[in-house]
């Protein structure tokens, strides 16, 4: 479900970087680690396309959820991990209108995780931690009060978006859980109807037989009563 999930995402965390880039290099932030950040934003979602593509080739059979699970929140991580590196390599420290245009970035890639990523526990706090903390201990580090207030609501939505995931988890455990109470029940209902009308079937079938078999028999009997009957003496 978590990988069925994805396309979106694929789309939208290309965009953004390529939204991030084009904003700082106008703005005469272009420098070689730009390109680099940006180059390993575009490969992550490229890996895990070809991951999804691999999952979808894997027979019933074969499948290992616990493999494919861990794989997939590693690519998460990731993820996470490559917008936390904003901090380091290419954060905008001069103008406070890009710091929040990125944190705006990654608040919302994290939003759309803690829907997307919902059918996992875990499946989108190992992407939103990884991207808000670093960029959240940065701008602690500013020591200002704008700087401050702007680490104290990212940080809260953070936390926000967690509580929704969690949440989130438990209603797709829940319904998931129901569904297949459901289909349990239609099975054996489906069962048990099968096997009335394979009963029914075999009630008519030995009633013919019968009736069949004792009609003869009956017939004689009948016909010994009249014979015998006094009405027919006299």
């Amino acid at each position: 479900m978590a990988f069925k999930n994805l396309f979106a995402g694929w789309l939208v965390s290309p965009v953004c970087s390529l939204t991030f880039v084009v904003l700082l290099w106008r703005q005469g932030g272009g420098n070689t680690a730009l390109a680099l950040w940006f180059l390993a934003s575009l490969l992550i979602p490229l890996a895990r396309v070809a991951t999804h593509i691999k999952f979808n080739k894997v027979a019933d059979g074969e499948f290992d959820q616990q493999k494919w699970e861990n794989i997939f929140l590693a690519g998460a991580f990731v993820s996470g991990l490559v917008w936390g590196s904003t901090a380091i390599f290419v954060f905008p420290f001069d103008l406070v209108a890009n710091q929040n245009f990125l944190l705006l970035l990654i608040a919302g890639l994290s939003a759309g995780a803690s829907m997307s990523y919902s059918s996992l526990k875990f499946g989108s706090a190992v992407f939103f931690f990884p991207a808000f903390l670093p960029n959240i201990i940065r701008l602690f580090f500013f020591g200002d009060s704008m700087h401050g207030a702007m680490a104290f609501v990212a940080s809260a939505f953070m936390l926000a978006v967690w509580g929704t995931s969690r949440n989130s988890f438990s209603i797709v455990s829940e319904s998931l859980r129901l569904r297949y109470e459901n289909l349990s029940l239609i099975s054996g209902l489906v069962k048990a109807k099968v096997e009335a009308e394979e009963a029914t079937k075999l009630k008519d079938k030995f009633i013919s037989i019968i009736s069949h078999d004792l009609k003869g028999p009956l017939g004689s009997i009948r016909g010994l009563m009249r014979v015998s009957s006094p009405a027919r003496r006299f």
